[in-house]
């Protein structure tokens, strides 16, 4: 049980400091609108995180827009180190989490996020998304998503799955 939080708390402690990369990650320069004009750009597979399923990420995204009905948004404190991550909306085993990369609380708009999510699920390239062949294991081949989108005013959206056995 001790060596599993210390493992568990490892990963954390590396995917904060930018260190430990699983695999390269790739930056794809999406084409710039006005509905997201703060979006800087969008890195495809970062590490610490794995591919989720293209179908329940966009499931994610419709849970997302009507919170905005209900308060302020997704609120993201400050720590010491100014970094930090929450995961806001999960399906089956496809996680939208929002992260923090200054000293600020924040305050982040639902459907802001979920659009900041579309962005890495409206990819052109095959950096971000791509179809799986047997999946998982399975008999099927899936499309799947990967990707985090920057926003200029210091935080940003991951669309994926943590890398260790996280689920949802």
């Amino acid at each position: 049980m001790c060596k599993m939080l210390f493992i568990i708390l490892t990963m954390i402690i590396a995917a904060l400091l930018g260190v430990g990369q699983a695999i390269p990650s790739t930056t794809a320069n999406l084409a710039r609108d006005d509905k997201n004009p703060n979006l800087t750009h969008i890195l495809c597979q970062p590490q610490m995180f794995r591919e989720a399923r293209k179908d329940f990420t966009q499931q994610n995204e419709d849970y997302l827009r009507p919170l905005d009905n209900d308060g302020p948004g997704a609120y993201l404190g400050a720590n010491a180190n100014g970094k930090s991550c929450e995961r806001v909306a999960c399906q089956y085993a496809s996680g939208v989490y929002v992260c923090i990369d200054n000293d600020r609380a924040i305050n982040v708009p639902y459907g802001t996020i979920a659009d900041y999510a579309q962005a890495v699920l409206g990819d052109p390239s095959d950096k971000c998304n791509w179809r799986a062949e047997n999946y998982e294991g399975g008999l099927f081949d899936v499309d799947v998503t990967w990707g985090q989108a920057f926003d200029a005013n210091g935080w940003n959206v991951i669309v994926g799955m943590w890398h260790s056995n996280d689920k949802c």
